[in-house]
């Protein structure tokens, strides 16, 4: 079991070393917060940029935030996108309640009518159930990991944006935090090369995403932390952060 000590806000050891902190947008750490206020703050210490809630999850210092997989989810500053182009990276600790379902654990999205965005999702209603890393410019562009999430598991998802042709999915999981190899590996990753360039994105969402017109894919489970990133993570950052994040749980 984590101690209290290791979970506790103003020790968020899973943001160091892998990354230069002035490489990392926003952090959050519910898990282990003294309520829902504090869970909100930007852990990193480059600037502001809370959390803001859109519906309100419930929250746990033990689950960190839970969505109800139908109307609750947070944005970051309530509007404006964290980001609106590559290079960009998002990871993201969190455990789903089910694996039929499509899970939008975070999102940089344009909230008029057209499907503009660039999303990390648990994606339960794809064969596999893969996590995936989502550019889309009205289409789609989608990579999957060859392996996928199980229900009521802690699993950390991460998408990255290398550039406009190049999006990787990844998922480490309890098993690959037993395995003693060091780097992604076998069906942790998986990416997908077709151009794609997300235009005129105005919200960041935590919890779901902005699809034609109106906010969709709400997760129905827990995020425990999760991170903006203004770099393409490398495949052994990612690996490093997430085994730090399964730390937490």
């Amino acid at each position: 079991m984590t101690s209290d000590k290791k979970r506790s806000i103003g020790n968020q050891f899973w943001l160091r070393g892998p990354v230069d902190p002035r490489d990392c947008l926003a952090a959050y750490q519910p898990l282990g917060a003294n309520g829902i206020t504090q869970s909100l703050q930007n852990v990193n210490s480059r600037g502001p940029l809370n959390a803001v809630i859109g519906t309100t999850p419930t929250f746990s210092k033990t689950l960190g935030w839970t969505f109800d997989g139908a109307t609750t989810y947070l944005t970051v500053a309530a509007s404006g996108a964290i980001a609106s182009a590559v290079p960009l990276s998002m990871i993201c600790l969190f455990q789903a309640e089910d694996i039929t379902g499509t899970h939008a654990l975070m999102s940089i999205a344009r909230s008029t009518s057209a499907s503009h965005n660039f999303t990390l999702r648990a994606a339960g209603a794809t064969s596999g159930d893969p996590i995936g890393a989502i550019s889309s410019a009205a289409s789609a562009k989608m990579a999957t990991t060859g392996t996928g999430f199980s229900a009521n598991k802690w699993c950390v998802g991460a998408a990255v944006f290398a550039g406009a042709s190049l999006r990787k999915a990844y998922i480490v999981s309890e098993a690959t935090r037993n395995r003693s190899f060091k780097h992604i590996n076998w069906g942790d990753m998986g990416s997908e090369t077709s151009s794609s360039t997300p235009a005129s994105l105005d919200y960041t969402y935590i919890g779901c995403t902005h699809d034609s017109s109106s906010t969709t894919n709400f997760l129905d489970g827990s995020i425990g932390a999760c991170a903006f990133y203004s770099i393409a993570l490398s495949d052994l950052q990612v690996m490093q952060i997430a085994l730090r994040m399964l730390e937490l749980t």
